[in-house]
């Protein structure tokens, strides 16, 4: 169009290129740096039928977000120095990950409600693994189709539209939960086996789990743990067996910083079941969004690592391989750790690959929760979504609702936030509640139901009332709408 902005250069001598659709949507930028200056040098937006932005991608870098922030593409590797933020470095990927078993990149198309239509994987020394998913109108999974593997279907407790919600069956696990959407029991899909199960206590903490039949991998020991807790926090693990049938023995305990999962030490006390390491003091090392990367013993030493992508598939490494060399592409890697605080600080189960976040279980190969959001709508429009689609700047200590990226917050001051929200939810449910709870004022008022539908005069002749709705703000009713005469002068309002 006529008056669309071809090119232009702001104040610090950076050109910009634009290209136009014929309804004058800006479609593509390219843009010549002035020197000194980093960032992208090229970008593409799309728009819905309302004209409003849907996608905006980074189209020269490739690590890209939509117009709402949400992941769609994440690459692993070594940073370069150049580009990034004020050209700080970070504005490209110079050699692509190496880690076995880890991935390269992965890319996520999104439907407007976070659902992963189609995710595309690219892994290490092998080739990309498209995995396409439907969804119902509830967001649920109904079907999965990876490659040339057979489609998966998905199930979920009860009929769709009078279920709880919960995952059931996901062509890998078997899910069954108590009357409080708490996961149970959990059995392998390829042999039908119990692979693990757990007890909860009457502030919904999880205090016990027991591993049977190797979980799901096969390898990992079976044992009973106990979890003693302070608040949301685990202070102890406990063997009730001691693993012998008899002892109550100890076997880790945790030291917590100011954020809800700031893990600063862990001391083990016995090696038995998953915990390998001999008796002492170690040390988590977790990055800006609490994701462990290591953890070191007294002296600063690498006892074990941890490589997590963007949302939370998880390798862990007990020993640098033969190279001595941590990082390397030879690290020696298991199925499970002493430590299983591992991603975003959550509690990571070797046993079924899970994620144990207080309220609900996460599940880092789907990229989404099992269970549907306990407060319901004030987290989101998609009740399964994790951080609103994106890991790269959010968490969900307690499985509810994301958080932006905390610089440590203290639990209290961020238990203030969540109670904050959850106040203004339940205000909204009051609401609710009070237009379907309608009662009459008594006939004298000369108002009945019908009437303040109507708005029909009442009271003295000439007074100005009108049968009218009104809410109750004190008392037992508080909350109840309820037909009266109001307004005008005196009268024989109630």
């Amino acid at each position: 169009m006529a008056n669309d902005v071809v090119t232009y250069t702001d104040e610090n001598g950076s050109v910009f290129s634009n290209t136009w659709d014929p309804m004058s949507r800006r479609t593509n930028t390219t843009i010549a740096p002035a020197a000194g200056i980093g960032g992208t040098t090229a970008q593409s937006f799309q728009y819905n039928g309302l004209g409003q932005t849907t996608l905006a991608r980074d189209t020269a870098n490739g690590n890209n977000a939509d117009s709402i922030n949400r992941l769609l593409q994440y690459q692993r590797g070594i940073l370069n120095s150049t580009g990034g933020y004020q050209n700080n470095g970070g504005g490209g990927i110079t050699a692509a990950n190496a880690l076995p078993g880890s991935n390269t990149q992965e890319n996520w198309n999104l439907d407007g409600l976070g659902n992963w239509r189609a995710t595309g994987i690219m892994s290490v020394g092998g080739s990309q693994t498209i995995d396409q998913r439907n969804h119902n109108y509830l967001n649920e999974i109904t079907q999965s189709v990876t490659s040339s593997l057979s489609p998966v279907t998905f199930v979920y407790d009860g009929a769709t539209g009078a279920s709880n919600g919960n995952l059931k069956n996901d062509g890998t696990l078997i899910y069954a939960y108590d009357p409080l959407n708490r996961p149970i029991q959990i059995n392998r899909v390829s042999d039908g086996l119990v692979i693990a199960t757990y007890l909860y206590d009457a502030m919904n903490s999880r205090v016990r789990k027991t591993i049977s039949n190797g979980g799901l991998a096969g390898n990992i020991p079976n044992e009973t743990t106990d979890n003693l807790w302070q608040g949301w926090q685990t202070v102890e693990e406990r063997d009730p067996f001691g693993g012998t049938g008899s002892t109550d023995t100890s076997i880790k305990q945790y030291i917590w910083g100011s954020y809800i999962d700031e893990c600063i030490q862990l001391t083990t006390y016995t090696i038995l079941g998953t915990q390998s390491l001999a008796a002492g003091a170690y040390y988590l090392l977790q990055d800006l969004l609490f994701r462990a990367v290591a953890l070191t013993n007294s002296t600063g030493g690498i006892v074990e690592a941890y490589d997590t992508d963007a949302y939370g598939n998880t390798l862990i490494f007990t020993g640098p391989g033969a190279d001595g060399i941590w990082f390397a592409n030879d690290d020696v890697q298991s199925g499970y750790g002493a430590n299983e605080i591992i991603y975003c600080g959550y509690r990571y189960d070797p046993e079924t690959e899970l994620y144990y976040v207080r309220n609900r279980t996460y599940r880092p190969t789907l990229g989404r929760w099992i269970q549907r959001d306990p407060i319901g709508y004030v987290g989101g429009v998609n009740l399964y979504e994790y951080v609103e689609s994106n890991p790269v700047n959010a968490v969900d200590p307690w499985g509810k609702i994301a958080v932006p990226l905390p610089k440590s917050i203290p639990e209290a001051v961020a238990e203030a936030i969540l109670a904050a929200i959850l106040t203004v939810y339940l205000l909204y449910l009051a609401r609710q509640a009070a237009k379907e709870k309608c009662i009459p004022r008594k006939r004298e008022s000369g108002c009945e139901l019908g009437d303040c539908d109507r708005g029909r005069p009442c009271g003295v002749e000439g007074s100005g009332r009108s049968c009218q709705w009104a809410v109750i703000i004190t008392g037992l009713q508080k909350g109840v709408r309820q037909c009266g005469c109001y307004g005008g002068g005196p009268g024989d309002e109630e």
